[in-house]
């Protein structure tokens, strides 16, 4: 089975050595009148469009690719030996089959224009149905990020893929993230992926090779998700039989033609055939759990704001649902979907990125251990959630104490073997952006936004290590540096005792979670590079950039500045050089965070043996 696709994403790239074949132009009369969409999974999640591609087009691109295959991988495997098996990456949908990938907007622009997928797409804008206008809170077109209120379809990505799936090979349950490309329109992002299928059952000797997607909440092998898709395998021979199917049909040209069936959770199967167009709404769900108290509430808020959130779900035990349909009527992208008690698994169902700031906020007198133990069993149900529901998602924790609730996120993802270091994260950035600004207060010299401070070690009160002596253009005395360090360090305690008992610093780390988390959405969703800021990580997200230090100190996570990437963490940066002040701050944080993350962990391994 043969299909092309323009979805991105995050593996290898290869280049087409051929030029591809030139398509034709659709071709509709009233004898011959064009096909209508269909909604499989919807409204408007997964729609099909039968006929997109003439049999002329199919078949001239079927003998392109076989060409490019046997070029690009057929020639370079010894045919005296087995084929190589594909080896599942953790983080990454296990796939065995063939591809071949290129960068091409004439190729993109043929589609579009000359194939006539942009007429296809404006009849999909304006469907009464289906259409933006009706389905509240979905958006069904790529736009501008500049035009939030009226966005338009403006064309296809220029990343191009075509797949060759022989007997036995599949593409595992995955889901599809939104890109952001520049283009003559300004700064574009995607929302659908296209995929057109080359060949089916009925006209060549194929069987299986369905798509299938899952509606969200469902329980199901391969993955559900409410924007996953999996390839099932291809096979020749008799197929396994289906119980319990409704087929959904098209009516187009007055025929009724099977083009896929529902599974008996609820699930859609999508059946390959020759020419079939299939758009799916791409899986940028974001999750924020504690989504309704003093940090989740400006959070929420923040981040309904962003424009690469589609799916923003709020979680809480108490009063979810209502700041749910708050910020559902701001006009922003993201739809937003309230999540009470009992709706936790619901919440979480393969999220791409989970924002925990829930638990109970520091009180005056209240030391970081006595939050610890309220806070600890709230953090590790919330993991079992993750492990339970979204496994693959970047993990960002604010809950307090970081020290340890990071290393209690981890210690459980470890226990189900899902922990993939570069993707849990403790949000420490309210330490730089306290320092950037107590060190404008201090001396006027600085732009507070525009100087960055960097922080390194932990969260929490000694083990705030801030680098003062990188501030371009400033020194500070002695006794200078005694003041400002124990303002940074001690910057929550200053606000606990300004609220009287009523809380803790909750909208400033709303703002410094914010900053965060999409300087982590620019990597992972986005594809920006070079975006780095200092977060408290597990030190093995990068093994060898940290291996002198881990070695030196004997632990195993630490804040410093990191770089991320498509995958989470890209590379942890080396320390900066420390002055002696520094150094000896450095030295008092150091036997503090081994007890801050020997806690965490204890906690986990004494709950395990309940």
């Amino acid at each position: 089975m043969e299909t092309c696709d323009t979805h991105i994403n995050e593996d290898e790239e290869s280049t087409s050595f051929l030029n591809w074949p030139r398509l034709s132009s659709p071709s509709y009369s009233p004898s011959r009148p064009a096909p209508r969409w269909v909604s499989v999974l919807g409204p408007s999640q997964v729609l099909v469009f039968p006929n997109f591609f003439s049999v002329q087009d199919t078949n001239a691109l079927i003998e392109y690719i076989q060409q490019e295959m046997k070029v690009q991988i057929d020639d370079k495997i010894d045919p005296t030996k087995p084929r190589p098996r594909a080896v599942p990456r953790p983080g990454y949908a296990f796939r065995d089959n063939d591809r071949i990938q290129f960068q091409s907007e004439e190729f993109a622009s043929m589609l579009w224009n000359k194939c006539g997928f942009r007429d296809r797409w404006t009849e999909l804008w304006q469907h009464p149905k289906w259409g933006l206008e009706s389905v509240q809170g979905e958006s069904i077109t790529s736009g501008t990020r500049n035009n939030r209120r009226v966005r338009h379809a403006v064309g296809l990505s220029r990343n191009i893929r075509f797949y060759r799936y022989q007997k036995g090979q599949s593409f595992g349950a995955h889901y599809d993230e939104s890109v952001i490309e520049t283009t003559e329109e300004g700064e574009t992002i995607s929302e659908y992926t296209v995929l057109i299928y080359l060949n089916g059952e009925r006209d060549s000797d194929l069987l299986g090779g369905e798509t299938v997607f899952y509606p969200k909440g469902k329980k199901a092998v391969p993955a559900t998700s409410n924007n996953s898709s999996s390839g099932k395998q291809t096979k020749k021979g008799a197929k396994a039989s289906k119980t319990s199917i409704e087929p959904i049909t098209s009516d187009s040209n007055n025929s009724s033609t099977s083009l896929s069936y529902i599974l008996p959770n609820g699930g859609v199967a999508v059946k390959p055939e020759r020419g079939l167009l299939l758009v799916h709404k791409h899986g940028d769900e974001f999750v924020i759990c504690g989504a309704a108290g003093g940090i989740g509430q400006p959070l929420s808020l923040l981040l309904k704001q962003s424009d690469l959130i589609t799916h923003l779900a709020l979680y809480d035990v108490v009063n979810a649902p209502g700041v749910a349909a708050d910020l559902s009527h701001i006009n922003t992208r993201s739809k937003v979907t309230g999540h009470g008690k009992e709706g936790m698994d619901e919440a979480l169902k393969d999220a791409h990125t989970v924002v925990i700031p829930a638990g109970v906020p520091r009180k005056p007198g209240m030391t970081r251990d006595d939050l610890f133990k309220i806070n600890a069993g709230i953090i590790r149900d919330l993991a079992e959630g993750v492990v339970k529901n979204c496994p693959n998602a970047y993990v960002l924790v604010i809950s307090n104490p970081v020290n340890s609730t990071v290393p209690i996120v981890c210690e459980v993802l470890k226990k189900h073997g899902v922990f993939n270091p570069k993707k849990v994260f403790g949000i420490s950035t309210l330490d730089v952006v306290r320092s950037s600004r107590f060190a404008y207060e201090f001396s006027n010299a600085i732009d507070p936004q525009a100087t960055r401070v960097t922080v390194i070690g932990g969260h929490s009160g000694v083990t705030i290590v801030p680098i003062l002596s990188k501030i371009p253009g400033q020194s500070f005395t002695k006794e200078q540096l005694d003041t400002l360090t124990h303002r940074i360090q001690f910057g929550g305690d200053e606000v606990v005792k300004a609220k009287d008992g009523a809380g803790s610093a909750t909208l400033s780390m709303a703002y410094a979670g914010a900053r965060f988390t999409n300087a982590v959405l620019r990597a992972t969703v986005a594809g920006e590079t070079g975006i780095i800021e200092s977060t408290y990580v597990n030190l093995l997200a990068d093994p060898e950039h940290t291996a002198d230090f881990r070695a030196k100190t004997q632990l195993e996570y630490f804040a410093q500045d990191v770089e991320f990437g498509r995958e989470g963490v890209s590379k942890i940066l080396e320390l900066p050089t420390l002055s002696a002040y520094e150094q000896g701050l450095l030295d008092i944080a150091v036997p503090e965070l081994k007890v801050n993350i020997s806690k965490g962990v204890a906690f986990v391994k004494d709950s395990s043996k309940i």
